[in-house]
This record gives structure tokens, C-alpha cells and sequence, in this order.
């Protein structure tokens, strides 16, 4: 079947001497892994340079039923991002947000709410000026409502504990790696309930931010199966 669908690029592996194998997330199906031929040989008609992380892709794919690999016959830029190409922390965040999303979306059906999660994200941290640091923390929060497992309560005076192993906020009783006391638990919860353009509103430094991205990190790998160390981590924390 010929489709004519969007794209972000999730991962891109080298295979042979000039192929690779990528995995863009569509608009029409799903998580889709590629063979592109040809793709390292370079030039100005090589594949290869639409095919870095999160680049956001207009595509005619071939999707045969039952094959692990499919086909792009066609392939351009759908959104060409200004600032995100320029700015080194905005390039280390894309690592970041590519890095989780490869390892935490695996449906291969059609998910347009995700689609669009990702497209705002990555449009309003390409506009930014400011406050644009803060996009990892809503960005992972918000994802695991995509993946079923977003916190089923709010943080309140007696609720002051975020569970991350149970996900829900409950009264605090002893500092376990799993339960955060109230002011991280607070913090989280306001990005919980904060619209993405908001964000900058909501004021951390270094050490809270770091901190609330390995819990956050911790809640992943809780309740999803083998989420590994993220690579992309220690240059995240580098940067930042």
C-alpha cells in the first residue's frame, strides 16, 4: 500500500556499507522501521541528511503487511526548525526527547494525539527564547499520558507524595527512591496542570531541575519494561 503520511525521526542505525534502517514515528501508522538504500553515500540526493533525530518529515511510504522493514519511495522536509538547528541546548534537548521516545513508543498503529504532542513540543521549543529548559520536564510528564501511566491524582496538603512506583500522589511517610517528598512532588505536579506555553513560569535551578528529570526517569522504568540508561542523559546534564 502506497501512503502519503508525516514523520518524526525517532532513530536512524547504520546497515551494510550504505544503507541504514530508521524508525520514524507517522502520522498514518504508527512507529515504522525503513530500509533506505544509499543512504551514506552522501551528496545532495542522499536520504541520509533527513534522517537526523526528530527531524520532522513529509514521506510516500510503501507498507507491506507482515514485512519488518518498509520502503520510503519519497522523502522531504515537512517543517525545517531555525533556532533548534543553532542552539546547542535546544540540539542536546532533541537528543534527549529522541532518546526517550525511541525507547518508550513501540505501537505501530495510528496514534494522532501523540503525533500532535510531539509536533507542539518541538515547534514551541524551536520558537522559544526563554524558559525552553523546562520542556524536558513537561515533555516527560506529559508523554506518559500517551503511554498509560500519567499520575491518576493531584497533589494537596495531604497528598503531598508523588508514588512513582504506584503513580498516584498520597501522604508522605518515609523518603523511599520511590516517593518524593512534597516540594519535588509539588513542583511536578504544577507541570503536570501548566499549559506548554506557560512553562517558563515555573522557576528551578540547576540541581532541581537534574533532579526532577531522574525521578521522572525512575517513573519510566517503573512502568514500562527494560527502559535502559538514556545516553543522552549525561550530555543533558552537561549542557545544563
Amino acid at each position: 500500500m502506497i501512503i502519503k503520511t508525516k514523520g518524526y525521526v525517532f532513530r536512524t542505525l547504520k546497515y551494510g556499507d550504505h544503507q541504514v534502517i530508521t524508525d520514524i514515528f507517522t502520522e498514518s501508522n504508527g512507529l515504522l522501521t525503513f530500509i533506505v538504500p544509499g543512504a551514506r553515500k552522501g551528496g545532495v540526493h542522499s536520504k541520509g541528511i533527513f534522517l537526523q533525530p526528530l527531524s520532522s518529515l513529509d514521506l510516500i511510504i510503501e507498507v507491506q503487511d507482515g514485512k519488518n522493514l518498509q520502503k520510503i519511495k519519497e522523502i522531504k522536509f515537512d517543517r525545517l526548525f531555525t533556532s533548534i538547528q543553532s542552539d546547542l541546548r535546544k540540539g542536546v534537548i532533541i537528543l534527549f526527547l529522541g532518546d526517550v521516545l525511541r525507547h518508550s513508543v513501540k505501537e505501530n498503529a495510528p496514534n494522532k494525539e501523540l503525533y500532535d504532542f510531539i509536533d507542539a513540543n518541538l515547534q514551541f521549543l524551536d520558537r522559544a527564547n526563554q524558559g525552553f529548559s523546562n520542556v524536558t520536564i513537561y515533555f516527560l510528564l506529559h508523554l506518559t499520558a500517551h503511554l498509560g501511566f500519567f499520575p491518576v491524582n493531584e497533589w494537596t496538603e495531604s497528598n503531598s507524595s508523588l508514588n512513582l512506583k504506584e503513580g498516584y500522589f498520597e501522604p508522605f511517610q518515609e523518603i523511599m527512591e520511590y516517593n518524593l517528598e512534597a516540594e519535588p512532588s509539588k513542583l511536578l505536579d504544577q507541570f503536570m496542570n501548566i499549559p506548554l506555553q506557560q512553562i517558563s513560569v515555573i522557576k528551578l535551578s540547576r540541581d532541581q531541575r537534574l533532579y526532577l528529570i531522574d525521578k521522572i526517569i525512575w517513573y519510566y522504568r517503573f512502568h514500562l519494561d527494560f527502559f535502559p540508561e538514556l545516553k543522552s542523559l549525561p550530555v543533558l546534564k552537561e549542557i545544563f
